[in-house]
């Protein structure tokens, strides 16, 4: 008779039973995801999708897209996001560019992306034997707080929420790249770090910045720094090649804001300048992972920052401990993947503030879109809880089950926030929707007041002419038949519409 698989150390009789159990929040935390993306994600062309549509969708659906392309963007601090732009253009073609439907890619992003992570993490934790019931909270915490609505703002904005497309590739780079240093194929590494080469382009910079160290600090810490550095030097040249990619076939076709586009020296002394606010250069990443400043104020009032505060402290604790384990416990997958998102957090963070802070104020670390990028850190926290031997005495396992309950119970006043604030969006919509209808009737004559995000109001008057007829004559988003359909309060809103001189191919 073959024997029972065994059971996880310290796990009790009906572990797997509880193990099922306790990954019920993994499931509520997609389904909530879902029915709020479907409720306040933005369907129509907002913002940088106007810079999108200018630079890139006009010319595809108007000339052909060729690869260059796609890796189009704007001179300064910009990212080419050719992902978002294949999504852009077969959204077009195929689902007349509602964007609700980019949102739905993004989760499919997040749920994907954890279940590399999960694989990765059993599989280094030996996949014969059960899960403990412990290690399963812990993978579902994980999903809980990739998808929680921090900030409202990263739902609101389909966008944003796409940075879970970039999250994708690189959880594939560190998977294959440790599975390379551990003595598997060198090929999986080279096919998974030129897609994100390409996907994530300058943020794959950032990741591979981050992975390096990781790996050398494996591979000193178990003497097998030649392994190491072969995986360090495949992941650098072929970040070399996709760089070589953007020289060649790239292109920049309009610019960011003109103070984005100074060198180092600038970016430094404006930093150094706001040296009185430097302590929130710590407090708002470390806090704004878990909630937003946002969200703080409407949930406390007066009282948000000493709840900022309090939480950046106790964060800022889980990194000391955080690093303290990383340098006593033995290398394993959970562990390298830790070390690599940590320093691939502390990076982001790095970017933002020498990319906007220095001339906007330290008040844009806080902007909600930013917490896309702070929760990698907490996550980079539940992986070292997992690593091996993080959990091997009494008091770990109390602190790990304490911690993961603590997020999971910070989801529901997230959770209520964040459906108090679907009304005043969807106002915000019908609003957008007027004012494109009016632009579309009147490109010489922009609406008074018009609506935050309808970036074609401030356009010269030959791009608002040309993008407004192009939209209309193709039938996109809030011209498009089927667009209307599916969101008939937004075509109330809009009224009439022009109809385009003949039908679309």
């Amino acid at each position: 008779m073959p024997s029972s698989p065994a059971r996880a150390p310290g796990a009790p009789r009906h572990a797997p039973q509880l193990a099922w159990l306790l990954a019920l929040p993994a499931l509520l935390a997609i389904a909530h995801a879902v029915a709020l993306a479907g409720s306040i994600a933005n369907p129509l062309v907002y913002s940088d999708n106007w810079t999108f549509i200018e630079t890139f969708l006009k010319v595809a659906l108007e000339e052909g897209a060729g690869f260059g392309d796609f890796l189009v963007k704007r001179a300064g601090v910009d990212h080419a996001q050719p992902l978002g732009k294949l999504l852009m253009l077969a959204n077009a073609r195929w689902a007349g560019l509602d964007f609700m439907l980019e949102a739905r890619v993004a989760l499919a992003c997040v749920v994907a992306g954890w279940v590399l992570l999960c694989a990765v993490v059993l599989r280094g934790r030996g996949g014969h034997v059960p899960a403990a019931p412990l290690v399963v909270l812990l993978l579902a915490a994980i999903l809980v707080v990739q998808l929680a609505p921090a900030s409202v703002d990263v739902y609101a904005y389909p966008m944003v929420l796409m940075a879970h497309a970039f999250y994708l590739s690189a959880f594939a780079v560190l998977a294959t790249s440790w599975h390379a240093y551990r003595g598997g194929p060198a090929w999986t590494l080279v096919v998974a770090m030129a897609a994100c080469g390409i996907v994530g382009d300058d943020s794959a910079i950032l990741l591979v910045a981050a992975t390096v160290p990781a790996l050398l600090l494996a591979g000193a810490r178990e003497q097998r720094l030649r392994g190491a550095w072969r995986v360090v030097a495949l992941l650098v040249l072929v970040l070399l090649a996709c760089r070589g990619a953007y020289a060649l076939f790239g292109e920049i076709r309009g610019s960011t804001s003109a103070d984005f586009n100074v060198g180092l020296a600038a970016r430094v002394a404006g930093l150094a300048s706001q040296w009185r606010d430097a302590w929130a250069w710590l407090a708002t990443p470390l806090s704004a992972g878990l909630v937003s400043g946002a969200a703080l104020r409407a949930m406390l009032g007066d009282g948000w920052l000493a709840a900022r505060i309090a939480l950046a402290v106790l964060v800022g604790a889980g990194h000391a401990w955080f690093w303290w384990r990383a340098w006593r416990l033995r290398p394993g997958a959970a562990w390298f993947l830790a070390v690599a998102l940590m320093l691939l957090f502390y990076a982001m963070v790095a970017g933002v503030l020498f990319g906007r802070v220095f001339v906007r104020g330290t008040a844009f670390l806080d902007q909600g879109r930013y917490s896309v990028f702070y929760q990698v850190g907490i996550v980079a926290l539940l992986l070292m809880a997992l690593a091996e031997g993080a959990l091997a005495t009494g008091r770990s396992r109390a602190l790990a089950w304490s911690a993961a309950a603590a997020l999971l119970l910070l989801q529901l006043p997230l959770a209520l926030h964040a459906w108090q604030q679907v009304p005043g969006h969807r106002d915000a919509y019908a609003h957008m929707a007027r004012d494109m209808a009016a632009m579309a009737r009147d490109p010489l004559h922009p609406p008074a007041g018009c609506a935050v995000g309808v970036d074609v109001c401030v356009r010269p008057e030959a791009t608002r002419v040309a993008l407004m007829a192009m939209l209309v004559e193709h039938r996109l988003n809030l011209f498009s038949p089927r667009f209307r359909a599916r969101h008939p309060e937004l075509a109330r809103a809009a009224g009439p519409l022009p109809q385009p001189a003949a039908p679309a191919d």
